[in-house]
């Protein structure tokens, strides 16, 4: 059977989550941890963004494919 606890608490230095001492007892064995962030961490700022991907134009005019060709070793 589940049920659900709420708390709210911070990151401490060694980047750990304080579960606060009413709720330590009533867990044990597997459980699942859930974040939701109250505010969304502004992204990095790069200084310069450049294009990851160019245009590619290839000319397959010529080209003759067959599909059997790709089973071949």
């Amino acid at each position: 059977m589940q049920h659900a606890i709420q708390f709210t608490t911070h990151k401490t230095k060694e980047r750990f989550i304080e579960i606060p001492k009413e709720f330590i007892n009533d867990i044990s064995g597997e459980f699942q941890v859930i974040l939701i962030l109250k505010e969304m961490p502004e992204p990095e700022k790069s200084i310069s963004r450049k294009r990851e991907f160019k245009a590619l134009k290839v000319n397959t005019k010529e080209f003759k494919f067959n599909r059997d060709d790709i089973y071949e070793e």
